[in-house]
């Protein structure tokens, strides 16, 4: 329903999160944890399955032992065809990092 609230979280560990939230979605924060000891950048994507050499919509770095947290505005930022993440090796383009994070989205439902 229009207006809602939508809350994600990764639960363990886990190197990606396609189709996290679904389409028509407006995304206020993302935050999380990379547990390792690698860099790594969390890619937000505006679909529900990207691939590889993708660009990302937003492309965030984070070091090993890290914290991170990520909010657009105070108006969010608007994911019409779904919002996905991975932890990407490049910031850039996706390239699969298989690094496992601990990841938390907050977003509210457009459609």
């Amino acid at each position: 329903m229009a207006g809602e609230p939508i809350y994600y979280s990764s639960g363990a560990y886990a190197s990606s999160g396609t189709g996290a939230i679904g389409a028509g979605c407006v995304l206020y924060w993302c935050y999380g944890f990379n547990p390792t000891a690698t860099g790594i950048f969390v890619q937000l994507h505006n679909t529900l399955a990207p691939g590889v050499g993708r660009v990302p919509e937003v492309s965030i770095k984070v070091d090993g032992g890290q914290s991170f947290s990520w909010a657009p505005s105070n108006v969010g930022r608007r994911f019409t065809a779904g919002c996905s993440w991975i932890a990407s090796a490049t910031g850039d383009v996706l390239a699969l990092s298989g690094i496992g994070i601990w990841l938390q989205l907050e977003a509210r439902v457009i459609q």
